[in-house]
């Protein structure tokens, strides 16, 4: 008998890590956020929204994103003095009461409505590295991979939500959850979990999203909140940058140079 087989007799075979398969559930996954949806967080590895890095929700912008991350937003809002900071939003939004409906302050809440495609991606990983955002939400049309895998690493303390196309489902990305979203009839809301650190889901989860008691769908901006162009300092990036930044406050819009 060589030594070799003869350690292996006396010690039985070396301890190897443990394997992870892709048809089973991350048993060993960071805690998640919890996302105010039992019957979600049981799908999501962890319990919840992953803490930090790109997560993507691909639908038609306005069938429900708001309400699915309502629970998410109040909870950080609550415990953080950080904004939740939305990264250019489609043209119609909730209206200031509807905010306050929905359980969102209005001295949390900032958004950018930038110039370009590379724009918002600028502010967004300038959102991710300054820390100052609780949560980023980013209405997306157009990112190249390379973008989005530079904004996935640089979310290492920060959850990044990117809102796309459902073209997208179809494109690889770096996003370690994906979930195709589809608007159902009476305010719910399926959910197509294809891609999670496990198996995608069998079919799709389909969750009530009523809105709630005073909230209105969504409406045009409040008429007092004007928007301001904000220069980027040049050495940020090759060339020039700006975006516009609307404040939901008069405190931010202070804040914000408005």
């Amino acid at each position: 008998m060589s030594s070799s087989l003869a350690l292996l007799d006396h010690h039985g075979p070396p301890t190897m890590a443990p394997l992870w398969r892709a048809d089973r559930m991350v048993m060993n996954a960071p805690p998640g956020l919890p996302s105010g949806h039992a019957a979600l967080d049981a799908q999501l590895p962890g319990g919840g929204w992953p803490a930090t890095g790109l997560s993507e929700l691909l639908g038609e912008a306005g069938l429900g994103e708001l309400r699915l991350l309502r629970p998410l937003m109040q909870k950080l809002a609550a415990q953080q003095q950080r904004e939740l900071l939305w990264i250019a939003p489609p043209g119609l939004l909730p209206s200031a009461a509807a905010f306050e409906a929905l359980g969102l302050p209005l001295a949390s809440l900032l958004w950018v409505e930038p110039r370009s495609s590379a724009d918002a991606a600028w502010a967004v990983e300038q959102a991710l590295r300054g820390g100052a955002a609780a949560l980023v939400l980013w209405w997306c049309q157009v990112a190249t991979t390379a973008t989005l895998r530079r904004l996935h690493l640089a979310a290492q303390d920060v959850p990044l939500f990117l809102l796309g196309p459902p073209a997208w489902r179809e494109r690889s990305s770096p996003a370690p959850l994906r979930i195709a979203c589809r608007a159902e009839a009476d305010g719910r809301l399926a959910l197509d979990i294809f891609k999670r650190r496990g198996p995608p889901l069998g079919k799709p989860l389909s969750l009530d999203l009523p809105w709630p008691v005073g909230a209105k769908r969504p409406a045009a901006l409040p008429p007092r909140i004007h928007p301001t162009v904000l220069p980027v300092a040049s050495h940020a990036v090759a060339g020039r940058r700006s975006a516009t930044v609307a404040a939901a406050s008069p405190a931010l819009a202070v804040a914000t140079g408005a």
